[in-house]
């Protein structure tokens, strides 16, 4: 299941899924990013997560600007 709070928060996690290069800081667990699920950050899913955000997206233009995002 892909979920976001909101539109920034969807912007984040797409911006993160279709980044070629993933720079982090070894043994910290504190970011929001180390507490994304291992399936969001596997390459191998990204055509598909790419897909699930445009979708997000377009049911967001589709259903007006106070609908969460689910």
């Amino acid at each position: 299941m892909l979920w976001a709070v909101n539109v920034d928060h969807l912007a984040f996690l797409e911006n993160y899924v279709v980044a070629k290069l993933r720079e982090r800081v070894p043994n910290q667990n504190g970011s929001v990013v180390s507490r994304l699920p291992k399936w969001l950050k596997e390459a191998r899913h990204r055509k598909e997560i790419i897909a699930c955000i445009a979708q997000l997206r377009r049911s967001l233009v589709d259903a007006g600007p106070d609908v969460p995002v689910r």
